[in-house]
Parts: structure tokens; C-alpha cells; sequence
């Protein structure tokens, strides 16, 4: 996986259109929404320039878009996205990103996966009990009996 660290922006244009889209997308996902938001989030990201991974917008618009396919209960998308997001900046270590790959794999397997513990557990060491606030309560249980 490349990882760039490019102190670089965007150009301003792009980035304020880049939000507005998220800021949308994030609207819609609120209002259950999902395919609309997830329309609104690949349209930010078709407009990041070439190669999108370099841009810190793309590692949080694909979180965004691996959100929309989870809540879409499409978990092989949901992951794609996820596994994606972790080509940019602070991606490989994004505990959401890892949340949502963990909680993929544990929907998938039916109830016990490796894979699913495996990225609950780093998701959990980066974001402790808060990253899963919001979350099922079914996640965070399954990470902390495996922990104990």
C-alpha cells in the first residue's frame, strides 16, 4: 500500500466543493439516505486530482463511502471502500476505517471470525471504548470478551 505525507492542499475551489459534497453526503446519511449519500461522497471523490490517494479527503471519503455500503448492509462493498480508504493519509491507521473492516468480517462469518477480532481489537487500541459510542453494543462486547 502506498501512503503519501504531503504537506500538500488542495486548491481551494476543489476543496470547498469537496466538503460541501461530504457535508451533504453526511446530511443524507442522517436522514438514512444511503445511496444518495453515497452519490454525493464518489462525486467528492471524483474530484480530487490524480492520485487521489495522495489527498487526505480521499482517506475520509472513502471512511464515508465504506459507511454508506455498511448501513446498505452490502459488507463486501463496505470493506472494499474501507480497505481502500487505508491507501491514504493515516489510513492504515484510521480506527474507523478498521472498525468498520472488523465489524464487516464479523457480520459475514455469522459470529466468530479472526479477521473480525483482528481489526476490532486495533480499532479498539486506537479509539478505545468511544470509537464504538455509536456502534452496536454487539461489537464492542465481542472485542472485550476476546481481550479479557
Amino acid at each position: 500500500m502506498d501512503n503519501f505525507n504531503s504537506c500538500e492542499e488542495l486548491d481551494q475551489a476543489i476543496y470547498e466543493q469537496v466538503t460541501d459534497l461530504s457535508e451533504c453526503g453526511n446530511l443524507l446519511m442522517e436522514q438514512g439516505c444511503y445511496e444518495e449519500a453515497l452519490l454525493k461522497f464518489e462525486f467528492a471523490l471524483s474530484l480530487l486530482p490524480s492520485p487521489q490517494e495522495k489527498w487526505d479527503a480521499f482517506t475520509w471519503l472513502k471512511a464515508a463511502t465504506s459507511d454508506a455500503y455498511f448501513f446498505m448492509k452490502n459488507f463486501k462493498k463496505c470493506k472494499d471502500e474501507a480497505f481502500d480508504g487505508m491507501k491514504g493519509p493515516g489510513g492504515v491507521d484510521n480506527e474507523f476505517l478498521l472498525m468498520r473492516i472488523g465489524e464487516c468480517f464479523y457480520e459475514e462469518s455469522g459470529f466468530f471470525s479472526e479477521r473480525a477480532a483482528d481489526f476490532l481489537a486495533r480499532a479498539y487500541m486506537l479509539g478505545g471504548d468511544d470509537i464504538f459510542l455509536e456502534e452496536d453494543p454487539k461489537y464492542l462486547k465481542f472485542i472485550k470478551d476476546i481481550l479479557d
